[in-house]
């Protein structure tokens, strides 16, 4: 949120979150007074979650008519790898906005250390992304479908103790650890740069 506020007021325009899951992001939005909304294609996530929230549909984006108008604010975190064809799904959200709107995206930095480190084990790596971006094909793909790029970071997350000295044996010292469950409970605050973080505007 402070960084969707240090490029515009979401307090003043609509926000669309395209891919909800779970709905925390629209859920925490709208407890702030920001008139979001969000669409979830998959039929077990939207029933098991979102079906009795009126803010939320279940529709794939190409199908989805903006009702209202338009969304001066589109998020994707953590779903354009997702997709079948990103190309396309920039297109469709070109298509929900007017110049000067923005859009932010966060996905796997597939140019990062990490995961240059790691190569073919990097952990993001894996049957459900189905494509990966660096910083700089992410803003020549962006760029070819209307947008350009704001601004790119990557931003500290917690990591349970224990999933970093699981993660650590696994990819570092090739062993598996066995790591006591009261670590998992204890958290450190850290920025990989696995994940970037994007805000694109659109063009005229």
């Amino acid at each position: 949120m402070k960084w969707i506020e240090k490029h515009a007021n979401p307090q003043r325009v609509r926000v669309l979150d395209v891919g909800s899951g779970s709905g925390k992001f629209v859920r925490f939005l709208r407890a702030r007074g920001v008139d979001a909304r969000g669409i979830e294609p998959s039929l077990p996530l939207f029933e098991r979650y979102l079906r009795e929230e009126t803010c939320f549909e279940r529709v794939a984006l190409e199908e989805y008519d903006c009702p209202g108008g338009r969304f001066e604010i589109i998020s994707l975190w953590d779903v354009l790898e997702h997709m079948a064809s990103p190309p396309v799904a920039l297109r469709q959200i070109g298509r929900l906005q007017e110049p000067g709107d923005l859009l932010f995206i966060s996905t796997p930095d597939a140019g990062s250390l990490l995961a240059r480190l790691t190569g073919k084990y990097w952990h993001f790596i894996h049957k459900y992304h189905l494509s990966y971006f660096s910083a700089r094909n992410l803003a020549a793909l962006l760029k070819r479908n209307g947008y350009e790029v704001v601004e790119i970071q990557s931003m500290a997350k917690p990591f349970p103790l224990g999933y970093l000295l699981r993660y650590a044996g696994a990819f570092i010292l090739n062993r598996k650890l066995t790591v006591p469950s009261l670590l998992d409970r204890l958290r450190l605050r850290l920025d990989t740069g696995e994940i970037m973080y994007v805000c694109a505007r659109k063009n005229a």
